[in-house]
């Protein structure tokens, strides 16, 4: 939430910053430095909208330039940083960051607002997925029951190396940015992937989540 709290007046500044982070393959495409979030609430009557997104750096927060191309990221150790598919003659997967940020003002209060990007293109090195399938990321707010509200964050780097066939725990690190939490509660589930629509991904054969 980054309205004004004004006291003083009786309808809230219903504005919202949206912050979305990509990773991507370093041997498949690039994305653009901007790009388009829809978000829709049915109990609103209002059509779907759009609020545009633009890439920023993923540490300093500025803007980046036009031709940018991400910025390299992995859990390599130091000593195979640079001998990631990020880099000429790397064999190792690497990845890169793309942050997009964007400000949204509501029109009122709803308990069903969502908010949702997808893409056509699923990263197709993946092998427990079937070839071909894109993606689906959602979030959503309740800002009747309060207008300055965030969704919660996952801190956890989301690409760790695991050992096939050995036991791995892994923990994504949720966390609620909201000033106050009393009364408030995180419940983390595990779901499918969602392709476009939103429909779910079905696993490759021998493959569960």
């Amino acid at each position: 939430y980054v309205g004004v709290v004004d006291p003083c007046n009786i309808k809230p500044d219903y504005t919202y910053e949206i912050t979305m982070t990509v990773y991507t393959d370093c041997s498949g495409i690039l994305m653009s430095t901007s790009d388009f979030i829809n978000f829709q609430s049915i109990n609103s009557g209002l059509p779907q909208d759009n609020v545009e997104m633009q890439c920023v750096d993923p540490t300093t927060g500025a803007p980046v330039p036009a031709n940018y191309q991400g910025t390299i990221t992995s859990s390599l150790c130091p000593a195979y940083a640079n001998q990631s598919t990020c880099y000429s003659g790397g064999t190792y997967p690497g990845y890169k960051i793309w942050k997009y940020v964007g400000t949204v003002t509501l029109p009122s209060a709803q308990s069903d607002w969502k908010f949702w990007y997808q893409s056509c293109c699923r990263n197709m090195a993946v092998v427990n997925f079937p070839y071909g399938n894109g993606f689906y990321i959602e979030a959503g707010i309740n800002n009747i029951a309060r207008y300055d509200v965030s969704t919660p964050e996952f801190t956890s780097f989301p690409l760790p190396y695991i050992c096939a066939g050995l036991p791995f725990k892994y923990l994504n690190g949720p966390f609620d940015p909201d000033k106050t939490t009393n009364g408030q509660y995180m419940r983390v589930s595990n779901k499918n992937p969602m392709d476009a629509g939103p429909t779910p991904v079905p696993y490759q054969t021998g493959f569960t989540l």
